[in-house]
């Protein structure tokens, strides 16, 4: 038989013998490894949950260590024993030689495949059978907190990237004109709107459920969230790692479902006299807070002109 065939023949055979978790093979009894594997108690009874194809592998791994390390002594005793027998035989000196080292180089490859796979990734020598069930995501839920389709109310346009810089505020709207704040005279843009934070109302509400009643308000630019029991009145308070703001007496909050569309002011061509120019076509939008408009637009462009159309609820 060709050499070529022997080893996916093997592997045929070897998984034959079992199925699943099922190994046939083990209805006889086999010694335990010489690394103390236990084929027979770990798959007694057969479908028990520690039978498994790995601690199958490992037997064998076992196995495969223990004989190979006795092929490379062997060969090394049998090399040790042509070269003293040699008698200044050149031929066979030189056989003894390639044989022992030969066997060297087998004793260091058998065991470095185990220290460089250790070495790597310790779980790569443990043999745990893969697991296809997803992790368990644990479900943190605040009191009283309930999602919202809420519209933002408002914008905060920055003059820097990064929320940084000055700052103008345009109001959001059903069907809203264009805002050309950062290009009027004077404007502290001089290369347009940078970035953008969008702000909605905080929201205060019952929690029928839990029987609590849910307050959202700001504390140091942050969001506190005060929830208090009204069965005994017991009062708790959460900051979450929102940016909050008051305007106008009335509580903001970062957020809010609202699209800012962006364009370049186009100046008036030389035959429109009687033009003073105007915002050119839409040349990009954001749905969400950026810290960067530019990375929003499909055109390089300053960015003279906005508009902040609400897409929520109000």
């Amino acid at each position: 038989m060709n050499k070529e065939y022997l080893i996916p023949l093997l592997v045929i055979l070897t998984l034959s013998f079992f199925t699943e978790k099922e190994i046939l093979a083990l209805e006889t009894t086999w010694p335990v490894s010489p690394f103390g594997t236990d084929l027979n108690a770990a798959c007694t009874p057969i479908n028990s949950d520690t039978c498994t194809l790995a601690i199958m592998v490992k037997y064998f791994y076992d196995w495969g260590i223990f004989l190979g390390g006795l092929a490379v002594l062997i060969s090394l005793i049998f090399g040790g024993f042509l070269y003293l027998t040699s008698a200044g035989d050149p031929a066979r000196m030189r056989e003894a030689k390639d044989r022992i080292f030969s066997a060297l180089i087998g004793l260091v490859l058998l065991f470095s495949i185990y220290i460089i796979l250790n070495t790597i990734n310790p779980e790569l020598t443990t043999l745990i059978p893969p697991t296809f069930e997803p992790p368990v995501i644990p479900n943190v839920t605040i009191v009283g907190w309930e999602e919202s389709q809420q519209s933002c109310s408002y914008a905060l346009i920055y003059s820097k990237t990064g929320w940084k810089g000055t700052s103008t505020v345009i109001w959001s709207g059903e069907d809203p004109g264009w805002d050309t704040t950062v290009h009027d005279n004077g404007s502290d843009y001089p290369e347009g709107a940078k970035s953008a934070r969008f702000f909605q109302k905080c929201q205060s509400y019952t929690n029928t459920e839990m029987n609590f009643q849910v307050t959202e308000e700001c504390d140091g630019g942050k969001l506190l969230i005060r929830s208090t029991n009204l069965d005994t009145g017991e009062e708790s308070t959460t900051t979450a790692d929102i940016v909050c703001e008051i305007r106008g007496g009335q509580c903001y909050k970062e957020g809010g479902l609202c699209t800012l569309e962006l364009c370049p002011w186009r100046e008036p061509a030389w035959y429109e006299f009687w033009s003073s120019g105007g915002c050119g076509d839409k040349s990009g939008s954001t749905n969400t807070s950026s810290p960067n408009l530019r990375l929003h637009l499909e055109r390089d462009e300053p960015i003279e002109c906005l508009r902040l159309v609400k897409t929520g609820e109000d």
